[in-house]
């Protein structure tokens, strides 16, 4: 529209109903309504704001200043039929804001459909052009090659507040006008572009899946659920084949620096769809079925002789999308496990045995279990699913970007993953990052997604998810099983010549290698083998067979240089350090990291805030060092090793808090937080845990309103307790007796490094009695980011197995009353147990978290010679014979009772009596924990230095 003045005016100008400029230009559709964090600002200004009901609880209803009214009843209602709410609904970066619908035969109508107005966020735009959900709005700015402008959480009243208004109303205007550019880009054609048609919908373009999902709707493609028709039991069983990517550390490596090279496969998901056949399957008539068991049986037979047999395009094109039936004895397949340390699920690839069920699994799993185990699973049926015929009225030619139009007899991920290498060669960094989560979503984000609906039960409400548009399991289940079944052929082929793989996750690993190949003596005695780079490089040329396009190879491999060479430090899953250089203490040559639960996870520090080298936070880069600093100076000197002072607390008189920067999206979060806060859509709010060694601190949580920017006045803000809503004082420091001790970031750092707090497990034995099929993780993954507790509850348990028929078995065969010990649950619920009546879900799944952790620590039989274990909690034998033995033993001896005998605690690594002590820092000259004063001098009572 070129240039035009703008004007600050008061709310009420705004949003006069009648006459305000909100009514003139957003209600009426004659204009947009622009800005960043939308759901904030109409919070700010709404008169009321209440939560949503039915499937859409996580949303709010908004009225404007003078829109409404308050009903006799209390309710708010609205003052004219022609003036309806707002609805704000949070996305995953930012919200999603429209009218709600006029009374009836009244308000704005658009092509016969009430006008629900237009609200663009440029927070949820700009994410779904950049892919970059960990953003803030000046970095948005600067991936789109505009200056970086913050946007403030507050202004303050006159000129420097109108000054700080003005720049940011220019921001966000000139980011939204860049948005729109960027935006007309896609699925235009160089005449559309001139002419402006054919654009993304700048309203409903809120993620890089929702543009992934147009490259279908275009090219006319039927979704997925009407060509493949599955039945109730089929996608029931699709169901139980998902699982996500494998990641796995060697324990055996915990901690231990070694020459290495890492394998990645070169875009993993688009490259295994490919191999799959997935966009024949799309594009088909119908889907067909046919028996492939005799078939598969022979390949895995192959397989276990000679992994290279899986290296064959067409053995994955005949079995990529083939559902089986197998009873597991013993071979590796994916297995998710109850662990109270993993709310989303614990992933294993471990050897399993299931006697009394057959499982499920995608054919690509079982010819990596296979492949792993060296023998050949018992295989009942396997079904493959081959395109049959071609859907009528395919989109002939789609184009998609500039220099970019794809046949739809090509498959589209091919096509954006080549595109991809040719903008990231020409510097279009942001553009590439797109194309690579797009290309992602298409093959496997969309076909798995699941959306989160709320569903009344009475009059209670509770969390449920749906199907998505576009939700295909055979697809995504096929997809991942793929990148298992790479891992799994590659490490395979690697322990063929004498190597280990020493971390894994997802699409990569990390494997013990060296220029010339040798032999690492590890701190135990025991010896790995390092391949050499010559056997690297013919491990992964075995794998050139499966590559789409010569210029794709499967696995991208990076090992250093003779003079520069890589070593890999594995921590855990998701926890490990790569850096180049003969000398393993020099910490300036980290080439890559991984940065979970760090920057991201935490507010900046004040002393080091920003990105640094790639995309990394500053201060994370400088907590793996200082955490790889540590773990050196242990293995050198295990008894004298002194963790050193992180980088961003030297020179201050605290040690800065590990803060989070949250905000308010949905009244769930709402009703956690005080009244006093002043809570409403959109607030943001940093938040502190109490420190864990601190007895008056542990277990409290504190509060305060986010006042954006530098947090270096983080002591002076009006800090809330969060349960009790009481104003509170916080320090870091160990020696306040009346402050709340929060935890500093220091402290949450040294986490990173921790040895993994799960057990390790070497087998798993299927229980059908207690097999429950959870909901998606991504609710975990979002609530833990959004700050709510109680993590497990966010996976729904779609459908159960007979739960409550194992809880009786078990109260039937322990007795009512020793049931009702070992579970704690009352006598008289444990009789109805006994009795096989029924009991509530909540005393059911208490019995079985019982019962589960009284397994994993059942006493043997106190006879000697004897090690079963013993039934029931008040026994001390295995059975009355042995009960019996052991009573003419004692008479004959006369020896006393004998006590019961315990297993030993398993070595974890940790204090026994407090499994945080080893992040605590220990005394210089001992190994004592230090906390308080002790840990400010840095020597425990016993070594401390007296005055003589």
């Amino acid at each position: 529209m070129g240039s035009r003045r703008w004007a600050v005016v008061t709310v009420s100008d705004v949003f006069d109903p009648y006459s305000g400029v909100f009514v003139k230009r957003a209600y009426s559709g004659a204009g947009w309504c622009i800005g960043a964090d939308l759901g904030r600002v109409f919070g700010l200004v709404a008169d009321h704001c209440s939560p949503r009901t039915g499937a859409h609880a996580n949303g709010w209803t908004i009225w404007l200043p003078g829109w409404s009214k308050l009903h006799d009843r209390g309710r708010r209602m609205r003052r004219s039929p022609h003036r309806p709410p707002l609805r704000v609904e949070a996305r995953r970066v930012g919200t999603r804001v429209e009218f709600a619908p006029s009374a009836k035969d009244s308000g704005k109508y658009d092509r016969g459909r009430q006008w629900r107005g237009l609200f663009e966020d440029v927070l949820s735009l700009s994410y779904a052009l950049d892919a970059d959900r960990g953003a803030s709005f000046a970095e948005h700015r600067v991936n789109f090659g505009l200056p970086p402008v913050d946007l403030p959480v507050a202004v303050t009243a006159g000129a420097d507040g109108a000054a700080e208004m003005a720049e940011t109303v220019t921001a966000v205007h000139e980011l939204a006008v860049t948005l729109d550019e960027h935006a007309s880009r896609w699925f235009t054609t160089s005449q559309d572009r001139a002419e402006g048609r054919g654009r993304l919908d700048l309203v409903r373009s809120v993620s890089p899946g929702g543009i992934a999902a147009q490259v279908l709707s275009r090219s006319g493609v039927r979704t997925p659920i009407e060509t493949f028709g599955l039945t109730e039991d089929q996608q029931r069983a699709w169901a139980e084949t998902f699982h996500g990517g494998w990641c796995d550390a060697n324990t055996h490596l915990l901690g231990i620096p070694f020459r290495a090279a890492t394998v990645d496969a070169s875009s993993c998901f688009p490259l295994v769809a490919n191999l799959i056949g997935w966009w024949e399957l799309l594009c088909a008539e119908r889907i067909q079925l046919r028996d492939v068991t005799a078939e598969l049986r022979r390949l895995c037979e192959q397989a276990v002789a000679e992994p290279a047999a899986l290296l064959d395009p067409k053995a994955w094109r005949r079995f990529g999308c083939c559902l089986v039936e197998v009873i597991p004895d013993g071979e590796v397949f994916p297995v998710e496990i109850e662990d109270e340390h993993r709310p989303d699920g614990r992933l294993e690839m471990v050897p399993v045995l299931s006697p009394d069920r057959a499982m499920w699994f995608s054919a690509l799993d079982v010819l990596a279990a296979a492949v792993m185990s060296g023998k050949v699973p018992e295989l009942i049926e396997a079904t493959a699913y081959v395109p049959a015929g071609r859907q009528p009225g395919l989109r002939r030619r789609l184009p998609i970007l500039p220099r970019l139009v794809v046949e739809v007899d090509a498959d589209p991920a091919v096509s954006l993953v080549e595109h991809r290498r040719k903008v990231k060669a020409d510097g279009d960094l942001i553009l590439a990052a797109e194309l690579r989560v797009a290309a992602n979503c298409l093959v496997f984000g969309n076909p798995a997604r699941m959306d989160e609906v709320w569903r009344r039960d009475g009059r209670q409400l509770l969390r449920d998810e749906k199907p998505g548009p576009l939700i295909c399991l055979p697809i995504a289940s096929s997809v991942t099983a793929g990148s298992h079944l790479l891992l799994a052929a590659l490490d395979r082929v690697v322990r063929d010549r004498g190597g280990i793989v020493g971390y894994r996750d997802t699409d990569s690993s990390i494997i013990p290698a060296s220029r010339i190949g040798g032999d690492l003596v590890l701190p135990d005695g025991s010896t790995i083998h390092e391949l050499s780079w010559p056997e690297v490089d013919e491990v992964v040329g075995a794998f050139g067979g499966l590559s789409p396009a010569p210029d794709w190879p499967v696995w991208k491999s990076e090992r250093g240089t003779p003079e520069d060479p890589l070593t890999a430090r594995v921590f855990g899953p998701k926890r490990h350090v790569e850096m180049v250089g003969h000398d393993i203490t020099d910490l300036d040559d980290i080439t890559d990291l991984t940065e979970a639960g760090l920057g991201g996870s935490y507010a900046d520090p004040s002393a080091m805030r920003g990105k640094g080298t790639g995309d990394v936070r500053s201060w994370s880069l400088a907590a793996v060092e200082r955490e790889v600093a540590y773990a050196e100076a242990r293995r050198r000197h295990p008894d004298n090793a002194i963790r050193p002072a992180a980088a961003w607390d030297v020179g201050s008189p605290l040690r800065f808090p590990a803060l989070r920067r949250l905000m308010v999206k949905t009244p769930e979060m709402a009703k956690l937080l005080p009244a006093s806060l002043g809570v409403r859509p959109g607030t943001r709010y940093i938040e502190a845990s109490g420190a864990i060694w601190s007895g008056q601190s542990w277990g409290r949580t504190v509060v305060a309103l986010d006042p954006g920017g530098d947090l270096s006045g983080w002591q002076e803000f009006d800090w809330l307790d969060k349960s009790t809503g009481e104003p509170v004082s916080v320090t870091t420091s160990g020696m306040s007796h009346e402050d709340v001790i929060v935890e500093s970031l220091a402290e949450r750092s040294a986490l990173w490094s921790r040895p993994p707090r799960s057990e390790p497990i070497t087998e798993v034995v299927v229980d059908p009695h207690l097999i429950a099929y959870p909901g998606r993780v991504s609710g975990v993954i979002d609530a833990d980011a959004d700050g709510l507790g109680h993590l497990r509850s966010r996976r729904t348990i779609h459908q159960d197995a007979d739960r409550l028929a194992a809880v009786q078995t078990a109260a039937g065969g322990l007795g009512y009353r020793a049931f009702a010990r070992r579970t704690g649950l009352p006598e008289s619920v444990a009789k109805r147990a006994a009795k096989e009546q029924p009991i509530s879900t909540r005393n059911v799944g208490r019995a079985l978290k019982a019962l589960g952790m009284a397994d994993g620590s059942q006493r043997p039989c106190c006879l000697d010679g004897c090690n079963e274990p013993v039934p029931r909690p008040n026994a001390n034998y295995c059975s009355k014979a042995h009960r019996d033995q052991a009573y003419r033993l004692r008479r004959k001896t006369k020896s006393p009772a004998p006590k019961p005998r315990r297993l030993p605690r398993p070595a974890t690594g940790l204090d026994p009596a407090h499994d945080w002590a080893i992040d605590l820092p220990k005394c210089a000259h001992c190994d004592t924990a230090l906390v308080g004063l002790a840990a400010e001098r840095g020597t425990c009572s016993t070594h401390r230095e007296r005055p003589t």
